[in-house]
């Protein structure tokens, strides 16, 4: 489609059939059918793009897998808090192993949890794995977040 000097435009269907469409039809079927769509897009779009950017800053929602003090995770990770922890975290305070899903594959990593933190085993937290000491917030399981990592489901059915 091309403007024109005159205020139309024309779209080009082959170098021998040429059509002339008014620019207030074009804007009106602009406005009534592709408007509220492009809103749409353009709105989900930007929840989109905020959500990939707190994932490169290292946000996750991600299933707490074990929690204890530093020397009973056995467990290695790909971001493992206790690696910059002080010697007084180390000793008082408890970690908890997270597993998030990304593309597919799952990752592991070791936060340090707060002294008034709730978390336990299986819960559904959302936490920044590349600043050690974020709080961990326990999220409400919704219909998506009902998976439960393998090592949880068979340390729950041999307990059984």
């Amino acid at each position: 489609m091309f403007g024109t000097p005159l205020g139309g435009s024309v779209i080009v269907r082959s170098s021998v059939n040429i059509e002339w469409i008014p620019m207030a039809k074009f804007h009106r079927a602009l406005g009534l059918g592709a408007g509220p769509v492009l809103a749409a897009s353009v709105l989900g779009c930007s929840a989109f793009l905020e959500e990939v950017d707190a994932f490169q800053h290292g946000w996750r929602t991600a299933v707490v897998l074990e929690v204890g003090s530093a020397a009973q995770l056995r467990r290695g990770a790909m971001t493992d808090c206790r690696k910059v922890a002080t010697a007084e975290q180390l000793a008082e305070r408890r970690f908890a192993v997270v597993i998030d899903r990304t593309a597919s594959r799952r990752h592991s990593h070791v936060v340090l949890l707060e002294e008034s933190s709730s978390a336990n085993r299986g819960d559904v937290v959302r936490t920044n794995v590349l600043r050690c000491g974020t709080p961990v917030e326990v999220q409400p399981r919704t219909i998506e977040q009902r998976h439960v990592p393998e090592e949880i489901k068979s340390d729950s059915q041999a307990s059984r």
